[in-house]
């Protein structure tokens, strides 16, 4: 009884949400982190507090993130100043690719370029609490992922990955990149898996596909999730999980 209330009040949220015009990266956050902050993760020892970005641009994601952690923080009580911001970007637009898995006419180099000055405004503005827990790692993902930066932040699991890198390669740099330190669950939201007219063979979804091929054997594997208040037309959300075997 007490789980279909539970249910009935989430699904009520959505439909508020989405009708008073709540965007839908703020609706997926708050979705996001008022799942992974409840008692049925804490049974599970996740570690909800730390939040990875790639594919900053100019903060529009950013900015929902940080006003949902706001609202949820509260209403959970709960220091905000628990959670860490990891924002990776080159914070110079896309980068020009010529793969045929990344070519697509809507998008260009230098596009979506923001500024680190403006990032940090908006963070200042919105939640200044979190701003000295917040990292830069600014360049282009194949120079600053690293297996030493990795091995940094090995204490920080991911509880929540936005990917909002549009491209094939982009995303197949970062997933690969960043599985190591995930937690078994770890939430991730591929922003752009719709951007190549729903071809599956292109962009982010194929870097998605391609790495449950390839690590099958070690037992790592992205499971398509709930929406969790976001409509089903724009990203896609995953859960990384460890599985023990592949014969159901």
């Amino acid at each position: 009884m007490k789980y279909k209330i539970s249910y009935i009040y989430r699904y009520a949220m959505q439909r508020i949400y989405a009708l008073s015009g709540f965007k839908t990266y703020q609706a997926f956050s708050y979705f996001a982190l008022d799942r992974i902050l409840g008692d049925h993760y804490k049974k599970w020892d996740f570690v909800p507090f730390n939040y990875y970005e790639f594919g900053t641009g100019e903060g529009n994601s950013l900015k929902y993130f940080l006003k949902s952690l706001k609202v949820i923080s509260k209403q959970n009580k709960i220091d905000i100043k628990k959670f860490n911001i990891f924002l990776f970007d080159s914070f110079e637009g896309l980068p020009e690719y010529n793969d045929t898995k990344d070519l697509n006419p809507a998008w260009s180099r230098g596009q979506f370029k923001g500024s680190l000055d403006s990032i940090k405004s908006i963070i200042k503005e919105i939640a200044p609490e979190v701003m000295e827990r917040t990292k830069f790692i600014k360049g282009f993902y194949e120079n600053t992922l690293t297996a030493d930066l990795r091995k940094g932040l090995n204490g920080y699991p991911p509880s929540l990955v936005n990917v909002d890198v549009d491209y094939y390669k982009s995303a197949k740099t970062v997933i690969e990149w960043i599985y190591p330190i995930c937690q078994d669950g770890t939430i991730f939201y591929f922003d752009d898996i719709f951007e190549y007219l729903g071809n599956l063979s292109k962009g982010e979804y194929r870097a998605i596909k391609e790495f449950n091929r390839d690590h099958l054997k070690e037992g790592f594997r992205f499971y398509p999730f709930d929406n969790l208040g976001i409509p089903s037309y724009t990203g896609k959300i995953f859960t990384l999980n460890k599985i023990e075997n592949e014969s159901y």
